[in-house]
This record gives structure tokens, C-alpha cells and sequence, in this order.
């Protein structure tokens, strides 16, 4: 069964005071692994609290939410985790653990089609622990009670791994051709790289090879990379033709299954009108969540 495409440096739910720092980038990990969402990001409000979805909730503290829409004056939201159950309104700071009245120092809003709330208080109350590391920007829930020692190993190894990131990022300027606009990319502005063949180093995970493959009698082109790409599509376009995405149809929400050999592999679907690999020049590959698209020459081109 194949994983859900892990997610690199991402923003989760958080109510995180940062002294000076309104509106900063922070990432989030969660027993030290760094989260995502493809939709609504967290961000710091305006009282320096980071707002995540409250999904988040659901799918890491193990909580179950429920929401209650239909009065618009009075929406409320309900998170329920064992015996403790939590009821915010939305645009209020009022809010209730227990049957026991508290308050916040920001308000669960919506924003995005999403509900946003403060992760530090709604964490901290389903027993989990917050810590935020400057040095990395890194803001860490633990759910498994580690004592401070093996906190610090954590976000010490988090922070090590950003690193490595971003100077990975930094050795591919030798590779950088130009910026490209166009609006059915997203984002729209990307700095383009070049190399003729593979592999190719995308900063946060290497193409290693591709091969034409069949999934369940349908043709597809099978990409291996060497480590999981941290975003939550790997898209494959065809002489930068950005109006058909790609070999086209990435399945989007299936995961990059590991080989025997330490390396992983994705399918990606080829479109009827794309299954003849040969008569396309180029290749370009986009990590879905960065600014970067990667120019190769195509294998199969026969001119």
C-alpha cells in the first residue's frame, strides 16, 4: 500500500507567540516531522499567534473536530479528544474546556474556506507539548510526552536537515537559465534550470531515472528519485507545453513507493494524446511546492 506523499518545511497549527516577528515564515513539525498543507497555509495573525487548520487537529493530535455553521452570529467549533472537548466560535476569543470558560489571546477565523486556529492553545490542552526554535523557525509539537532531552535531539536533527536543504538549493546555480511566466503554472514566475540528461538534483530530491511502465494496464511513466520530493506533487510537462500538464493526470494524492534499493518511484499517468513519447523534445519537471522548473532533454525523442 503506498504512502501519502510526505511533505517538506510547512506551516501547521500553531497559537505561537514571536516576539517582532508578525507575519513570519515558520515552519512546523510534529514528533519531528515536518508538515504541509496543499491548501490553506498557517500563518502569524496580527497577534503573533500562528493560525493553522483545524483539521490539524484531527489528523496529528488525534482529536475529532465538529462545527456547528448554522447560526451565522454564533459558528462554533467543537474538538473533542477523550474526555477533554474544547468549543471555540469563530471571531470570538471566548471559548470553553470542559464546560469551564477561558480565553484566548486571538480568535479561531475562516479564512481560505478554512477554520483557523491558534495550535498552541488547542495542542497544549489535548496534552501535547509546544517548543519553537529560533535558529531554525521551526515551531515543534510533541505528542508523546519526550522528555527534554530527546526534544532537543529532534529539533537539533530538524534543524540540521533545513540546513542541508537549503545549501543543496544554493548548488544549483549553475544550472540556472532564466525566469519564465506563465499562468497556468503555479506559482507563476519560476527560475528555470537546464541539464541535458539525468539525473537531475532538484535540491530536495534527485531524478534518477525514468521508464516507460504500465499500472493496471495503463500507461504511465515511472520516475525514480532518490529520497521522497517534499512537496505534494512531482509534475512532469512536455516541451514546456504548461498548458497540458504533463504526462499528464499526476496522481496528485498517492505517495512515492520506496524500492528494495533505498530509492523511490511514482507513476505518473500519459494522457491519450501523450502515451507517444517520441515525438516531444524536452522534459521539464516542477517540485509542486517551490519556483523552480528543471529542462532535460527527452530519451524517447525521435525527431
Amino acid at each position: 500500500m503506498k504512502k501519502l506523499l510526505r511533505i517538506y518545511v510547512l506551516s501547521i497549527l500553531f497559537c505561537l507567540a514571536i516576539a517582532g516577528a508578525a507575519y513570519a515564515e515558520v515552519s512546523v513539525a510534529v514528533d519531528g516531522q515536518l508538515i504541509s498543507f496543499p491548501d490553506q497555509k498557517a500563518y502569524i495573525d496580527g497577534a503573533n499567534r500562528l493560525m493553522v487548520p483545524v483539521r490539524f487537529v484531527t489528523e496529528r493530535l488525534g482529536a475529532t473536530v465538529d462545527t456547528d455553521f448554522n447560526d451565522p452570529s454564533s459558528q462554533k467549533v467543537y474538538i473533542t479528544k477523550g474526555e477533554t472537548k474544547i468549543v471555540l466560535t469563530i471571531g470570538q476569543k471566548a471559548v470553553t474546556v470542559n464546560g469551564e470558560n477561558k480565553e484566548m489571546d486571538t480568535a479561531a477565523v475562516l479564512s481560505g474556506g478554512r477554520t483557523m486556529v491558534p495550535i498552541r492553545f488547542v495542542s497544549e490542552y489535548l496534552g501535547s507539548d509546544v517548543q519553537y526554535q529560533s535558529s531554525s523557525q521551526v515551531a515543534h509539537v510533541f505528542t508523546k510526552g519526550q522528555e527534554q532531552q530527546e526534544q532537543g535531539k529532534i529539533m537539533n536533527d530538524i534543524c540540521n536537515e533545513i540546513d542541508a536543504v537549503e545549501n543543496a538549493i544554493k548548488n544549483l546555480d549553475q544550472y540556472v537559465v532564466g525566469t519564465e511566466t506563465h499562468d497556468r503554472l503555479s506559482p507563476k514566475t519560476v527560475t528555470t534550470y537546464r541539464k541535458d540528461t539525468l539525473p537531475v538534483d532538484m535540491g530536495v530530491t534527485t531524478v534518477l531515472k525514468m521508464e516507460k511502465a504500465n499500472y493496471y494496464n495503463r500507461p504511465v511513466l515511472r520516475i525514480t528519485v532518490d529520497k521522497e520530493p517534499p512537496a505534494p506533487v512531482l509534475r512532469v510537462y512536455l516541451d514546456r507545453d504548461y498548458s497540458m500538464p504533463a504526462v499528464v493526470n499526476v496522481r496528485t494524492n498517492s505517495a512515492f513507493e520506496a524500492n528494495n534499493d533505498g530509492t523511490y518511484y511514482c507513476d505518473i499517468y500519459l494522457g491519450p494524446n501523450t502515451t507517444d513519447l517520441s515525438k516531444f523534445k524536452e522534459l521539464t519537471f516542477q517540485n509542486g511546492k517551490n519556483e523552480k522548473v528543471f529542462i532535460i532533454n527527452n530519451p524517447y525523442y525521435k525527431g
